[in-house]
């Protein structure tokens, strides 16, 4: 993988009859495995027909989620037709967001709850607070160490005491490392 972008890679040093390959996915162990792409739908999946060379693959999965797990699974198709399901197995491939980002809360307006979620490039050490319209902090977060991809964390409205706090606007703070990334927000009654 590579930031922001799932990308397999493969290399065949020789086919036979090879009109190209058919690559599936999985999100869990137990779930039936999902056609992704084939040779017909991706030129990237183009067989070589019979080479003695050597050739490199690279397939993008645009479809494929930060924070998600995959495994894959690689058949190559031959002129008759017969998928061959080849060794490549590809198990606990995970796609790393490009950069920090903070998404919006949800929902928002929000009324008692509301979802604060963001993804990470690389492991970080995460703060998260929350502040009222005056800067006066409200609640914190601190996590350790939090891995690379998808996190969520949800803010139920009540304060450092365990307090429901008045309804208006408030902010939310979020630093990974050195960035910070700020939202506002707004409890309603």
């Amino acid at each position: 993988t590579e930031k922001g972008q799932l990308v397999l890679s493969w290399a065949t040093e020789s086919e036979f009859e090879n009109l190209g390959f058919k690559l599936e996915r999985r999100a869990e162990k137990t779930a039936d495995w999902q056609l992704v792409a084939d040779y017909v739908t991706s030129p990237a999946l183009k067989g070589q027909g019979s080479s003695t060379s050597r050739t490199n693959y690279h397939f993008v999965d645009q479809q494929a989620k930060v924070g998600i797990i995959y495994d894959y699974r690689l058949s190559d198709i031959s002129y008759s037709a017969i998928a061959k399901t080849a060794a490549i197995i590809l198990e606990d491939v995970q796609l790393l967001p490009g950069d920090f980002e903070l998404y919006a809360n949800y929902p928002n307006p929000f009324n008692p709850s509301t979802r604060i979620a963001y993804e990470l490039a690389g492991p970080a050490k995460v703060q998260i607070r929350i502040t009222d319209i005056q800067g006066q902090e409200i609640r914190l977060w601190n996590y350790q160490s939090q891995f690379a991809g998808y996190h969520e964390t949800f803010w139920d409205g009540l304060n450092h005491a365990g307090h429901l706090v008045s309804a208006g606007i408030y902010f939310t703070t979020v630093q990974a490392g050195a960035e910070i990334h700020s939202q506002k927000m707004l409890l309603i009654k």
